[in-house]
């Protein structure tokens, strides 16, 4: 054999794999559990030779996963995987992880909570503060979800898109952040419901479109309040006894 040969049979090709593939594959190891809560991940060089990518590559992952709470490197112990409450649960990426995983109902849950205390509210804003462009855009999305009810994926897609022109025309950059990470939950939630057949809900959307066109904060809020109650009983029903009704929805106001 000659040393070509020898070379080819002997070294292992590097995949290509970014930076971010490098989080996303370590982070998702952590919030599944596949290094446990405590534990101490493998030592740099062991993740060098299993993931074939470079040191720069994986202690800049491991400073990452770090400034999203999930380990925690100290010397001479090494890199240990952090408790649950320090992690930025409403870190998009740390949600998209978590969402991973089989039907998280804790997720589902929270996610419900956290929209029924902050979407009603965002849709009141957009009725006072969208430009006349925006709540174009919010109209047109409303029918077109109408009109794709038929399609599962495309009907989710336009339902984000849908959701995040809401935040948007909100105008308020921290209402923004966070429903990004709604967004991750939001569209779990659906995959749960539509995907399966369930709740596509496309009326009430309408409903919220035409409050905000008719740029009523009460009434916007109330629609949304109703399509979050609807959205509930979807999952509901999908899930049947896996699934809690103790989830408050947001109150319509007076």
């Amino acid at each position: 054999m000659d040393e070509a040969s020898l070379k080819e049979g002997t070294s292992r090709p590097r995949p290509s794999r970014t930076h971010e593939q490098i989080v996303g594959m370590l982070g998702r190891r952590i919030v599944l559990g596949e290094y446990p809560v405590g534990s101490i991940v493998p030592r740099e060089e062991d993740l060098v030779a299993e993931l074939l990518v470079g040191r720069g590559v994986i202690r800049e992952a491991i400073r990452v996963l770090a400034s999203k709470g999930l380990l925690e490197s100290r010397s001479k112990r090494g890199t240990q995987v952090l408790p649950a409450d320090h992690w930025h649960m409403l870190d998009p990426e740390v949600l998209s992880w978590r969402s991973t995983a089989e039907i998280d109902l804790q997720l589902l849950r929270n996610i419900a909570d956290l929209r029924a205390m902050i979407e009603p509210a965002a849709c009141a804003h957009a009725a006072v503060r969208a430009a006349d462009a925006e709540v174009s855009l919010i109209s047109s999305l409303a029918r077109e979800m109408k009109l794709v009810e038929g399609d599962a994926t495309t009907f989710i897609e336009v339902d984000m898109q849908f959701h995040r022109a809401l935040f948007a025309a909100a105008h308020n950059d921290l209402l923004m952040q966070i429903g990004a990470a709604i967004e991750v939950g939001l569209r779990l939630s659906r995959e749960v419901t539509v995907s399966m057949g369930h709740g596509s809900r496309a009326e009430e959307h309408m409903e919220i479109a035409a409050a905000i066109a008719a740029r009523s904060p009460a009434q916007a809020q109330k629609a949304m309040s109703r399509l979050l109650a609807a959205s509930q009983s979807d999952i509901a029903e999908v899930l049947g006894g896996g699934w809690s009704r103790d989830t408050v929805p947001a109150a319509e106001p007076s």
